[in-house]
């Protein structure tokens, strides 16, 4: 199981990788939205390492039920599955009408990056008790 350090490694290098994408513009939508959702899948597995006991899930299925029954993570999971089921859309051009607001550049900037995984990971702070994640 990867520690709770590797997962906050792994969250920060896909924030850099969030800011490199952003600067090309909308053209990079589709992985400016899957890297949002990896990086809140890598902080919400370093929330989950902090647990007492540890936890970890290693599957979307698992993790999404946990994150959706547990009440102390109500927060997390309303931006979690928001990104989630975007990042799908992204991922497979699947056909869901919710895709369409969030792909745009001003969707990704202020509904994904700005509010969705802003949220999310003011949560994981406030849980973990430390400001683990820069929040912009």
């Amino acid at each position: 199981m990867p520690s709770s350090e590797a997962h906050v490694r792994a969250a920060l290098n896909n924030q850099a990788t969030i800011d490199y994408l952003l600067a090309g513009g909308v053209v990079h939508a589709p992985w400016v939205v899957t890297v949002a959702f990896y990086k809140a899948l890598h902080v919400v597995e370093a929330v989950l390492a902090r647990q007492r006991p540890p936890l970890h899930k290693n599957e979307h299925l698992s993790r999404n039920l946990y994150l959706k029954t547990e009440n102390r993570f109500r927060n997390i999971w309303t931006h979690y599955s928001v990104l989630f089921q975007v990042s799908q859309v992204a991922r497979y051009l699947s056909d869901d009408a919710a895709g369409g607001k969030y792909l745009t550049e001003d969707g990704i900037k202020d509904r994904i990056i700005g509010h969705h995984l802003r949220q999310l990971t003011l949560s994981a702070n406030k849980l973990i008790g430390e400001d683990v994640f820069p929040v912009e």
